[in-house]
């Protein structure tokens, strides 16, 4: 059965006519996690994945001519302006046809993200990467909880100058830019130092503490560094997106479950 779905994910509302029918933007990305409004030329940023669920298999390929082996998600800043949707991938360096990844390509790469803070003069935007590993990302926490993590120079879409915000992960990202532009991220991450004097940072039991990174973790679960078990299940749910994963280069093994026996239309009945 085939059938077409509208792909609107940004919708520009006005707040003083809730009567006017909303301006739909297409095309931003499959899971979108925050946005951000540049304050000298107005375009909004939005952080995002981009699901490849439109290739069906897993596996090398050869059969169907293509896989989501090792690109699953691209992690992306998507950039409107007027009525254009421009998507930047953050990961350019990888190449997806190589698989594994060689050495070194994960140490370069950001996934998900989320949290984003832009500079008064609109010339820079910071991007927390909260499938990025502390221990490459970055410096030494305050006494607060908040860090102050190093960043990376790179070249925006929009042909501005952006620094790539290598920030520790936490269960949320929020990012808050001094006028002296000191970075600033919340993170409850690790439970490592939090914030005393915030409700939010209380103690997890240790198997919380420790099953993170298998969950979050893109450099510990991925050779290119973009893809962990969190970009399909966002936040330890899911992204409701339909995936075909088999593989139809592999061997045909044998199901057991009694699907359309007469026991299993019984046991319905």
């Amino acid at each position: 059965m085939r059938f077409n779905l509208p792909d609107r994910d940004v919708f520009a509302i006005d707040a003083n006519n809730l009567a006017t029918a909303p301006t739909a933007f297409a095309h931003v990305g499959t899971v979108l996690f925050n946005m951000a409004v540049n304050p000298v030329s107005g375009k909004l940023y939005v952080s995002n994945t981009e699901a490849r669920n439109e290739s069906r298999f897993e596996g090398p390929g050869v059969f169907a001519g293509h896989t989501v082996r090792g690109h699953l998600h691209e992690a992306r800043i998507s950039i409107i302006s007027g009525a254009t949707v421009t998507p930047r991938h953050l990961n350019k360096h990888i190449n997806y046809a190589v698989v594994p990844s060689p050495a070194g390509v994960k140490n370069d790469s950001l996934a998900i993200p989320t949290g984003m803070a832009v500079t008064a003069n609109g010339a820079t935007l910071y991007v927390a990467a909260f499938g990025r590993a502390p221990s490459a990302s970055s410096t030494r926490a305050s006494s607060r909880g908040t860090r102050s993590p190093r960043a990376r120079s790179t070249t925006s879409g929009d042909g501005r100058r952006a620094e790539r915000a290598r920030a520790e992960r936490g269960e949320e990202s929020p990012l808050c830019l001094h006028p002296l532009r000191q970075l600033h991220l919340g993170h409850q991450y690790d439970d490592g130092e939090p914030d005393r004097a915030s409700p939010r940072a209380q103690p997890r039991a240790g198997v919380v503490v420790n099953g993170r990174p298998i969950l979050y973790d893109a450099v510990l679960t991925s050779s290119n560094g973009e893809a962990s078990c969190a970009s399909c299940h966002i936040f330890g749910d899911f992204d409701s997106l339909a995936w075909d994963l088999g593989n139809p280069d592999d061997v045909p093994l044998n199901n057991p479950n009694p699907f359309g026996s007469a026991a299993a239309r019984a046991s319905i009945r």
